[in-house]
């Protein structure tokens, strides 16, 4: 008998029965405050804490990191994630496919790669960190905070950069050479369409997808500007251009109208 209840014992530690995770937060100095349990600094998560994909207690005001990585949380576990966390959030590596449910006030960064999200949600406005979303099942990045430190999306099925973050500090990793990489995006043609837009951000989205003349010649200028200004008049530089500006998918009104205002021009590079 007391080898049965020993032996269940054992079982519900290995399984993250509630108990014991929660015994295990107050030992590491977490406080359950309405429900929820907050964290003073960063916090690491045991499998303890984590039965079958899901999140055994809530949590409330983490102080630090928050780093719940390849725990192969469900969509389940949303409305148990931190209400707060000060410094990054990791969850990459989990089976997330929507953010329905996510409601985390995140200063620091965020790390959603290597998950199966098919769009985004419920996302800050602003990061002071990395906004990761790198191999997922992306092909927009709506919904994404408007301003980050970094930005990282390759490795999804996106076709373009526009709704992804409209000010962004440092880099844009948007492709890769990976042969696992699954982005149509031009290998050059990603970084200056962020750029673009993010120095045109007063054009909405109904403007950008409904094919506004005036935005679609403005970026159509920037990069003949910006590879002029690289390569100047080499028949390598022209080579580039080529691949650049055919790469993007131009609405059918917008090619005809820019073939109208500069017909020489445009068919050069083969609108």
């Amino acid at each position: 008998m007391k080898l049965k209840r020993h032996t269940n014992f054992i079982n519900e530690l290995n399984s993250g029965g509630l108990g014991s995770a929660e015994e295990w937060l107050l030992e590491i100095g977490a406080k359950k405050v309405n429900g929820r349990w907050n964290f003073d600094g960063p916090i690491v998560l045991r499998s303890i804490v984590i039965s079958r994909g899901r999140l055994l207690v809530p949590f409330g005001v983490i102080s630090g990191d928050f780093t719940c990585n390849n725990e192969k949380l469900t969509n389940e576990s949303l409305k148990k994630l931190p209400t707060v966390v000060k410094g990054n959030l990791n969850l990459s590596g989990n089976h997330f496919t929507d953010l329905e449910d996510f409601d985390v006030d995140v200063k620091g960064g965020i790390d959603l790669s290597h998950n199966h999200l098919h769009e985004l949600k419920n996302m800050p406005k602003v990061l002071d960190g990395m906004f990761d979303i790198g191999h997922n099942m992306l092909t927009t990045l709506e919904g994404s905070p408007e301003e980050v430190k970094d930005f990282n999306c390759f490795g999804n099925w996106l076709k373009t950069a526009y709704g992804g973050p409209s000010k962004i500090h440092n880099k844009v990793l948007a492709n890769s050479d990976n042969k696992y990489n699954r982005n149509r995006l031009d290998d050059k043609i990603p970084e200056i369409e962020q750029e673009f837009y993010s120095r045109k951000s007063h054009y909405n989205k109904e403007e950008k997808e409904g094919g506004i003349i005036n935005y679609w010649t403005e970026l159509f200028q920037y990069i003949l500007e910006k590879f002029q200004a690289k390569y100047g008049n080499t028949a390598a530089g022209e080579v580039v251009r080529d691949q650049a500006i055919t790469s993007i998918k131009w609405p059918n009104d917008v090619k005809g109208d820019l073939l109208k205002k500069s017909v020489k021009t445009v068919s050069k590079f083969g609108l």
